[in-house]
């Protein structure tokens, strides 16, 4: 990829998405504001957005935030359009070169 300006929000979101994807039992947004170093009302915004596009939610007795199952979803239908035995292809190889296996 060329390098280009990255786009703030979407640096934000991603660093979001990383943060509750290391706590599974999710986090508050005091929390989470302080672990992406970000106002509480800028991690709200984002959080929104990510609530009404399903990669969020807000569990109501905790008040905490987490992951869904939106992610997942996401990730495996790359992985399923993915031809597993060409993309491992030249690392099996090199793998085998190395070892001397088959």
């Amino acid at each position: 990829m060329a390098n280009s300006t990255p786009v703030q929000s979407i640096d934000r979101v991603f660093d979001i998405v990383e943060a509750l994807s290391s706590s599974p039992h999710g986090m508050s947004l005091t929390d989470l504001a302080a672990a992406v170093g970000l106002h509480v009302s800028t991690v709200h915004r984002l959080l929104a957005s990510l609530s009404s596009r399903g990669y969020v939610q807000k569990d109501i007795e905790t008040g905490k935030y987490r992951l869904t199952m939106r992610l997942f979803e996401v990730g495996s239908r790359v992985v399923g359009g993915m031809n597993l035995v060409s993309v491992s292809r030249p690392f099996l190889e090199h793998l085998a070169s190395a070892t001397g296996e088959t």
